[in-house]
């Protein structure tokens, strides 16, 4: 395999590619700009599944091809991506995993982000169980994040958890094949909120379905890694944002359908943007209720 080996643990979930914008990068030309997704089942499970996300020369799991379907991950599975050959090994029912490659020096340090919880939610009058997202959701939330710079923080069922880190720097959207650049990451994230609404039209409209998705933005200090992964953020958040940004998307959905942000988030927003007050929701025992805003 190109390169020094290492472990990279696996938390929840993790893009694997030759673009920086992965949390995993293999470098080489035989890897897709954004080729695979490793994730995990469900948060109390040790169980993974391997997504191609439609790249030139394939994903393969123990020397199978990977389909359009995702596929169950064994213990000691070897991953093979272009060159690269990752061996996949759980370390416990509720503890990380390790794939052996790549792997920078990690320096913690706290930054403000702004996160995104993405999911279906129930329409009023159709009873308590949100609607079953088709096969091809993921990937649409998947190819949004990407296309806005977005980092995934984890994956679980329907549910995606995706963040951008307030690094001052700016974060680019990109429409197509132009970038728009100097959009700050809270811009960033409302675009995907949009652009995930939007997905979710698409695909009521192909298949008749009744899929209505909520989304909800969030802000907070968290602790991500900054060491030699060219300045990118590491998967996985460290801080009460994550624990916070997962109560807002379980208390927003009596609002229904839509985007839904905490007061917070509107500072970053352009000031045109369109807040309507919604309501208010206890985010952590022991703390004043927030301010949530419904966005147009």
């Amino acid at each position: 395999m190109p390169g020094r080996d290492g472990v990279h643990e696996v938390h929840h979930s993790v893009m694997l590619g030759r673009a920086p914008s992965n949390n995993f990068v293999l470098p080489f030309h035989t890897v897709s700009r954004h080729h695979a997704l490793i994730r995990r089942l469900a948060s109390t499970s040790g169980e993974f599944e391997l997504v191609d996300l439609g790249s030139a020369n394939g994903t393969y799991l123990d020397g199978a091809r990977v389909g359009a379907q995702p596929v169950r991950i064994p213990p000691r599975a070897i991953i093979s991506i272009g060159e690269y050959k990752l061996i996949f090994e759980t370390t416990g029912d509720r503890g990380p995993v390790s794939t052996h490659s790549r792997l920078g020096e990690s320096v913690l340090v706290s930054e403000l982000v702004v996160t995104l919880v993405c999911e279906p939610v129930p329409l009023a009058g159709h009873g308590p169980e949100p609607p079953k997202a088709p096969d091809t959701w993921v990937r649409h939330v998947l190819a949004t994040m990407m296309a806005t710079e977005g980092m995934v923080e984890r994956i679980v069922g329907d549910r995606v958890l995706a963040y951008w880190a307030l690094t001052g720097a700016g974060a680019t959207i990109v429409a197509g094949l132009t970038p728009v650049a100097g959009t700050s990451e809270g811009q960033a994230a409302l675009e995907a909120a949009r652009r995930i609404q939007t997905a979710a039209a698409s695909l009521n409209a192909a298949d008749g379905g009744r899929l209505t998705i909520g989304v909800t933005l969030h802000t907070g200090m968290a602790a991500l890694d900054r060491g030699l992964h060219a300045g990118k953020a590491a998967p996985s958040l460290i801080g009460t944002v994550t624990s916070e940004a997962l109560s807002l998307a379980d208390g927003a959905r009596r609002y229904g359908p839509g985007i839904h942000a905490t007061g917070f988030v509107i500072s970053c927003l352009p000031p045109d943007t369109s807040a309507q007050p919604t309501g208010e929701l206890r985010l952590a025992a022991g703390h004043e209720p927030v301010k949530v805003f419904t966005l147009r």
